[in-house]
């Protein structure tokens, strides 16, 4: 079978962002079901004391439905699934759909325009033993835990090819940067590290990763737990897709410090270029 997974863990016994990490996972899961693309939505988790314990848990999950024979698309609870997805099923190897905005803080080989961010991570069944090769994360600091996560599952995507160059071709070729786990606030920072610099357009976009730099955790105004929800909602009401990613990157640029004018230069033409096109 196709399987979606959300993971949804009580962590260090926070029942409000389980709460409301339950309701908006709950939504997008009512979303996905009239797409029709998927054989079935499964929303995993446990309490748990730290990330890290959240993310050896679903890895384990994730490799127990591998065994059992089936394709795992694993969706973070922040990332809303706005389109069908049928197209990531006919994918035969592990992937990763888009890049960071910097390199990665633990690993100097995952540079900038090459680290790929785990929003959102497909796990093809076909020959699962020769890519999924994970070890349990032990640290406790919650911000680390991620990075050596996203680190590992970097890791297991470059590992099916022979250089990091034939990696980025392969999902430019076979399904397009940023169509799904579409993270706007990415456009103000594709520069010459980037192969391949285009963003799409809303009608091209097919998933949102709202927290792409884990704001919330730092404290940010404007990007307080669940920001995001208010987008959320104008989905569920009808709002267009077009309207809906124009007033994200809006509030990028409101909230978030874009010092260098090349940054919010790059941020308006983006702004631009999805205000011009369908």
């Amino acid at each position: 079978m196709n399987i979606l997974i959300y993971p949804l863990y009580l962590i260090d016994n926070n029942k409000d962002h389980f709460e409301r990490h339950k309701e908006i996972i709950n939504i997008n899961v009512e979303v996905v079901k009239s797409f029709n693309c998927v054989d079935d939505i499964r929303i995993v988790g446990k309490p748990v004391v730290n990330w890290s314990e959240m993310i050896n848990d679903l890895m384990k999950q994730t490799e127990e439905l591998l065994k059992e024979g089936n394709n795992v698309l694993v969706c973070e609870a922040d990332n809303f699934i706005v389109e069908e997805f049928s197209d990531i099923f006919s994918l035969t190897k592990f992937t990763l759909f888009a890049l960071c905005n910097n390199g990665s803080k633990l690993d100097n080989n995952l540079p900038g325009g090459e680290y790929l961010n785990s929003g959102l991570c497909y796990y093809p069944q076909t020959d699962y033993q020769s890519y999924f090769n994970y070890s349990d994360i032990l640290e406790t600091d919650s911000s680390m835990a991620s990075l050596e996560y996203e680190k590992k599952i970097n890791h297991m995507f470059y590992s099916q090819f022979n250089t990091h160059e034939e990696g980025l071709d392969y999902i430019n070729t076979q399904i397009g940067f940023s169509v799904h786990n579409w993270r706007g606030l990415l456009s103000i920072d594709i520069d010459d590290r980037f192969k391949y610099k285009a963003m799409p357009t809303s009608k091209n976009i097919k998933s949102i990763h709202f927290l792409n730099l884990s704001q919330y955790i730092h404290n940010i105004e404007g990007f307080d737990p669940f920001w995001y929800k208010k987008f959320v909602l104008s989905f569920i009401d009808g709002q267009k897709k077009k309207l809906i990613v124009l007033r994200i990157l809006f509030h990028y640029w409101s909230y978030v410090k874009i010092p260098q004018y090349e940054r919010k230069y790059r941020l308006v033409k983006y702004f631009v270029k999805v205000l011009i096109n369908k």
